[in-house]
């Protein structure tokens, strides 16, 4: 019987398996821990897990008709200890959060800089002249005659008053003496009405839609101050890890698409349930500033991209896009504004526009670098006076998938590696300093640059014959050990091969190609930058010598790279608290070049350079 891959996501960790197997069992094998109240005896329905492709395991067994309804069952969802492996075919498995014990870590943390507080909502307590016995005039006319003697007879703007705010203006005229708060948007919507004095009850969301990874962040609009953050999974790992799978799932019906639109609703919900936990009330919600790549928000807002999947790569919007949070099934008021920032190009997209807000990078005197690292990494390059962007299609071999002990950034993953020269052994550190059971792209770019630092690695990422006595062989396949786990413990250890070692310099390569190319672009050598921000939640934990001795970031300085955590979401968090950032998100979304990689005539040369150390 032949091995196959399964894949478990959240996570990013492959495993080989054999038909027969269990999911649980093999989830057990690797080192991931799903929960089993019943000890794996199909009774309580706990390690729910979801399946794709459902040709490549049994059929649901009586247990699971039991416990799951048969929509459940048909959208993929089983059982890990009663679905077993047959045929060929390679699995993915999706954990979900309550099936999961171990806790994936997301950066929801990015830099914020100060600012005047200027959002595009406002509160205005209204006066409201009284009843007058021998006149019957509408509620929302007294509403609307204390708002003219608030702003004179000079303003000519007609105030949009929507039916939801007409039904509750009887109520709250007739209290609290015929005061009330209204709640104004871009100073011609009315949102929202009180009874009293309410200024302070107003709150908005920023939202960052990774690939990977949604975070988001509750402020109060009156003060802005942060209430919470929360981050999840983005669902629609479960269709695919990359943005070019879902895509292409997306193409094959307009069922697909709708899929896709609302697993990102599925998350971004959760991220709502937990930020209103903190005691701020959904209806008090009036707003939410959303960034992502061009195809995460396209799908979030449920459009056509089919054009975005081959060349030129046309988005179906560039933006800003003003919609309701009623139109896209989020659990908030039917007020509640969602405001998209707008596109640079096919695949840089509203994050890339965020990430520049955050650093400032459109207002630097001197050139700067700005490297946001993911499955799909932007690198823009410039300054106040010009600006220049790409994306990368990095894959995720940073996340630790394609590589054999590869997991994401979760508790026991190993994240840092140092290679002790006398004994030859890695000294390791693991996120939550929890028992080894993979290594997670930061560990891999940190054992690259200690083996090559050590000449135990060449320039092509080969082990040399100097680490021959340290390498332990497969058939063709080399490894060295990583880590070995204590003897009786029944685990293997973990190694790191010469093709696991390939497919992160393959990640590599396409943002070393894209900061190069930029650099040719501008005529600029990296001696003139200023400096390099690192963005992202994978780089936000790199070590970074590491990165810069195999490529990652040019060779300058090191004390010229900061890392400005979850940029994206701290430009979005800006553009919630001021309509000025918005104005320079639009201005930067016409005036940034975009720069096409794969068109570019010096691209094939120096991709092919950046593949070695």
């Amino acid at each position: 019987m032949s091995d196959r891959k399964v894949t478990f996501e959240p996570e990013g960790r492959q495993i080989s398996a054999k038909s027969g197997e269990t999911l649980f069992e093999i989830a057990d094998r690797g080192g991931l821990q799903l929960r089993s109240d019943c000890g794996g005896k199909g009774t309580c329905g706990k390690c729910r897990v979801h399946v794709k492709p459902l040709e490549a395991v049994n059929k649901p067994t009586t247990a699971e008709c039991s416990l799951l309804t048969t929509k459940n069952r048909k959208a993929g969802f089983r059982l890990a200890c009663q679905t077993r492996l047959i045929g060929k075919q390679d699995i993915v498995v999706m954990i979900p959060a309550a099936t999961r014990t171990l806790r994936r870590r997301i950066q929801i943390a990015g830099k914020m800089k100060a600012m005047k507080l200027n959002p595009a909502l406002k509160t205005i307590l209204v006066n409201v002249p009284p009843v007058d016995p021998d006149f019957s005039v509408p509620d929302t006319e007294r509403v609307l005659m204390g708002l003219s003697n608030l702003f004179g007879q000079k303003r000519k703007t007609r105030w949009e008053y929507p039916v939801p705010v007409i039904a509750k203006t009887s109520s709250a005229v007739r209290t609290a003496s015929g005061q009330v708060t209204l709640v104004i948007r871009n100073n011609t919507q009315l949102l929202d009405i009180h009874a009293g004095d309410a200024r302070d009850i107003m709150y908005g969301v920023a939202l960052d839609i990774g690939t990977s990874k949604l975070g988001g962040s509750l402020f109060s609009l009156a003060t802005g101050e942060h209430i919470a953050s929360a981050g999840v999974e983005n669902p629609q790992l479960r269709f695919g890890e990359d943005i070019m799978t879902r895509l292409s799932y997306a193409a094959v019906s307009p069922n697909n698409l709708i899929e896709l639109q609302a697993a990102a609703i599925e998350g971004i919900n959760t991220i709502l349930d937990s930020l209103t936990s903190k005691g701020v009330q959904s209806e008090r919600i009036y707003e939410l500033v959303v960034v992502g790549n061009t195809v995460m928000t396209s799908l979030f807002l449920g459009l056509d991209t089919t054009h975005l999947a081959y060349g030129p790569f046309t988005p179906p919007f560039r933006g800003p896009i003003e919609t309701q949070a009623n139109q896209l099934r989020l659990q908030l008021s039917s007020q509640t504004a969602v405001y998209v920032l707008p596109n640079i190009a096919g695949y840089v997209g509203a994050d890339a526009i965020a990430d520049i807000l955050a650093t400032s990078l459109h207002q630097q005197r001197k050139p700067c670098l700005l490297i946001d690292i993911g499955t799909n990494s932007e690198v823009i390059l410039g300054n106040r006076d010009r600006i220049s962007a790409t994306s990368c299609a990095a894959g995720p071999a940073f996340e630790g998938a394609q590589i054999e002990h590869g997991m994401k950034a979760v508790s026991g993953a190993i994240e840092r590696l140092t290679l002790d020269k006398t004994s030859m052994e890695f000294e390791i550190t693991t996120i939550d300093d929890a028992v080894p059971i993979g290594i997670c792209g930061s560990g891999v770019v940190d054992a690259i640059a200690q083996l090559a630092e050590a000449n135990l690695l060449s320039s092509k990422g080969r082990f040399t014959e100097q680490a021959n006595h340290y390498l332990i062989s497969e058939g063709k396949t080399r490894s060295i050990v990583i880590y070995t786990h204590p003897t009786g413990t029944g685990h293997s250890p973990l190694l790191l091969s010469e093709h696991d070692i390939s497919q992160l310099l393959l990640a590599k390569a396409a943002i070393q190609t894209g900061y190069t190319i930029l650099l040719q672009h501008q005529k600029l050598k990296p001696a003139k930058l200023s400096h390099v921000f690192i963005a992202g939640a994978f780089g936000n934990y790199l070590n970074p010598a590491s990165a810069q001795r195999i490529g990652l970031i040019p060779n300058i300085p090191l004390d010229k790279v900061s890392f400005v955590g979850n940029a994206a979401l701290s430009g979005a968090q800006l553009a919630l608290l001021s309509t000025t950032q918005r104005k320079h998100a639009t201005r930067l979304a016409k005036s940034v070049e975009f720069v096409d990689l794969a068109r570019h005539s010096d691209f094939a040369k120096t991709y092919a350079a950046s593949l070695f150390i």
